[in-house]
């Protein structure tokens, strides 16, 4: 039906087209017989002119009708399909967004599969939601990715996101948004953009890998393309139809050990079938056997006698057993491989940058520390060696992946004697704190910089598991959780981040004391994060402790003090306690005016700060004399398009507009919005509140720009 409608709308397209056509021909004939006229003699001046006043009112229509007929054929090629079900919507044009995908390839080995790629088919025929769930290790994310990539080659989007938590899942769909173009000043709200948008078209694909319910809650399309969903999850009640993925068929799972050979021999079809079928450990035992040459046979003895010492009826059983003969493997080829395993799986289990090994090689173990002295090329042939058993896989350029089973198993000390590793707890726990420290030292110190989010997002759940898997906090664990925090502030997830601040805060009071500096770091966060939802009698309390701390231990000349002191005033401010935040922030100018200087940032903030409350109190004329003193200051100090400077260039429009000066607001607020729209973008809150001045003061004044 689609492709009908679809031929109708182009055969309607085209008719127009000719008629415009057409027109246009006419047009220029009756032009020409204008001209002709234009030369006769003179004796036939009179027909002549009779037929130039009918020439030209037959031009004028004529040149009407292509008129219209154009805006006609503009609105048949450019409206708008409409979102109601049954209507209908045009591809994603390839034209305008260019080609988008970030869907990583399947294994290598991928095969086996043929019967669930064709159910696959079916389920999702003319789009759909569809959730491919099942046990662990049954190969549900690399079904998904060969579907993708072999089935839907030609969609113009195609877009993976991990989808283990809901914040992960905001952020890989905030990426999505900015390269659509969609806006919106938080993550929740890019997402939601993105799911109205995939709404109204058609010939896309977004596979949410490892997702639950109440992760992809509220941000999936309601209609159009194709949405797959990878979960352990099988209860999905209305949102998905399921697809349960199970072990291979027996003969498929023969064949996927004996790769190359006419037909599998009965040392696979045996070895399938004490692994029971499951992709894992059929995939691990297959690279096991490509990697050192060894037949099905001989794997299959040395299963045999590393599986009398297991429980050899459970789905766990088999896979602990091949990653066994796998990391002895590795170990063999390099004792830096199995050591790089050990410290892989204490991340989390999504994309890790393989970067975060070579950045910093002085917080490796020693034997890594060596593979990492020459650079990314050491690191790259451990990883090699790892992926040739099956024991990572590897997706997009520079990042790989363990699979969430393999790494319980292997982070297990339990386990790990088990699968010839040796390791004790102790050995664990040091292992987790140096995966701990390089996170720590990886996540950008800029987390305001919005060049630094996408590495950001890359980096925060394993952040966030590494935080979460040390029970006693410590130190590192409590400053980990403050920097997530900042990040998520700035990218207006003001709920997590207030979690955050208060874990940093409980675990810094624990280990450091009431008073200690990283304390009042977090305790200032998470006030002014209570302050931003609205909640200002607590935000109040918080600020109040952490400024008489820092009265207290560091002085009342120290930055840190001053900084709580405009925190205190603000608060004030917004409670309607003007004065009181007048006399805090005049206090901080007096002393930041002294020990730091009248040009220094931090003074001129105190000055703008306390021009917002005198405006407040309908002291226009005083606070329009420190902003402009901010203004020119800042500009001298920062430049023309610091954020800094265009804050005080929208809070002096702001004070000129409210003393009558429209016409010089007007100019300043459009100077505001101009730069704010192209170094901050317009989607940044500061960009949209000169949307809204302008727009305002454009409709007094009666003026547009």
């Amino acid at each position: 039906m689609a492709m009908d409608r679809g031929g109708r709308r182009a055969a309607r397209g085209v008719a127009v087209t000719g008629l415009v056509a057409g027109a246009v021909l006419l047009t220029a004939l009756l032009g020409a017989a204008t001209n002709l006229l234009t030369g006769l003699p003179a004796i036939q001046r009179w027909v002549q002119a009779q037929s130039a006043m009918m020439l030209g009112q037959a031009t004028c229509g004529l040149v009407l009708l292509v008129g219209v007929l154009a805006v006609l054929q503009h609105r048949l090629a450019s409206a708008e399909p409409a979102a109601a079900a049954g209507a209908v919507r045009d591809p994603l044009p390839p034209a305008h967004y260019g080609r988008i995908w970030n869907v990583a390839q399947p294994v290598a080995s991928f095969t086996g599969r043929d019967s669930e790629l064709a159910a696959l088919d079916e389920a999702v025929r003319g789009g759909g939601r569809l959730v491919l769930s099942g046990l662990p290790g049954m190969g549900k994310t690399q079904l998904a990715l060969a579907w993708t990539h072999l089935r839907a080659a030609d969609a113009t989007l195609a877009w993976q996101i991990q989808a283990g938590d809901r914040l992960t899942v905001l952020a890989g769909l905030a990426r999505l948004a900015d390269r659509l173009g969609l806006a919106g000043d938080t993550d929740q709200q890019r997402a939601r953009a993105v799911a109205e948008r995939l709404s109204s078209i058609d010939g896309w694909v977004l596979l949410f890998d490892d997702a639950s319910p109440s992760t992809i809650r509220g941000l999936l399309p309601a209609r159009g393309g194709t949405v797959l969903l990878t979960s352990r999850n099988p209860n999905w009640a209305e949102v998905a139809v399921p697809f349960e993925v199970g072990p291979f068929p027996p003969a498929a799972a023969a064949r996927f050990l004996t790769p190359g050979a006419a037909a599998a021999d009965e040392a696979a079809e045996q070895l399938a079938r004490r692994l029971g079928y499951l992709p894992l450990a059929l995939a691990q035992a297959r690279g096991y056997c490509a990697a050192t040459g060894r037949t099905t046979g001989a794997y299959l003895a040395d299963y045999r006698r590393l599986l009398a010492h297991a429980d050899s009826d459970s789905a766990r059983a088999a896979v602990t057993t091949t990653l066994s003969l796998a990391m002895a493997q590795a170990r063999r080829r390099s004792p830096a491989a199995g050591q790089l395993m050990a410290l892989l799986c204490q991340l989390a289990p999504t994309d890790i940058p393989i970067d975060l090994l070579t950045a910093f090689p002085d917080l490796l173990p020693r034997r890594l520390r060596r593979a990492a002295a020459g650079g990314r090329p050491g690191i790259d042939a451990l990883v090699t060696v790892l992926a040739e058993l099956g024991l990572v896989s590897l997706g997009r350029p520079g990042l790989l992946r363990i699979h969430e089973l393999t790494g319980d198993l292997l982070r297990d000390p339990a386990g790990s004697a088990n699968l010839g590793g040796g390791r004790s707890r102790a050995a664990t726990n040091r292992l987790s704190a140096i995966a701990l420290r390089l996170v720590c030292r990886a996540v950008p110190e800029d987390f305001a910089n919005p060049a630094t989010w996408e590495r950001w997002a890359l980096l925060l759940p394993h952040a966030q598991v590494l935080a979460d898997r040390h029970p006693p906090v410590t130190h590192a664990v409590a400053m980990l959780r403050l920097a997530c925090g900042r990040y998520l502030y700035v990218r207006g997830e003001h709920a997590t981040a207030a979690r955050l601040f208060t874990q940093a805060l409980d675990g810094c009071r624990r280990l450091l004391g009431e008073r200690h500096s990283d304390t009042l770091t977090a305790m200032s966060n998470l006030a002014r994060t209570l302050h931003d939802r609205g909640e200002l009698e607590q935000a109040r309390r918080l600020h109040g402790q952490a400024l008489a701390a820092r009265r207290e231990v560091l002085g009342d000349l120290h930055p840190d003090t001053l900084t709580s002191v405009c925190n205190m005033a603000r608060v004030l401010h917004d409670q309607g306690d003007l004065d009181q935040a007048g006399r805090l922030h005049e206090e901080a100018l007096t002393v930041r005016r002294r020990v730091i200087g009248k040009l220094h940032p931090d003074t001129l903030t105190s000055m703008c700060s306390l021009a917002r409350v005198r405006h407040d109190q309908g002291e226009l004329e005083q606070a329009r004399r420190l902003h402009e003193h901010g203004l020119a200051a800042r500009r001298a100090v920062l430049g023309d398009l610091h954020p800094d400077t265009l804050a005080s260039i929208s809070n002096l429009a702001r004070v000129l507009h409210d003393q009558g000066h429209l016409d010089r607001a007007r100019r300043l607020h459009e100077d505001a919005f101009t730069a704010r729209h192209r170094i901050l973008g317009d989607r940044h809150p500061d960009t949209r509140a000169s949307a809204g001045h302008l727009a305002r003061i454009q409709r007094e004044t009666g003026r547009s720009s």
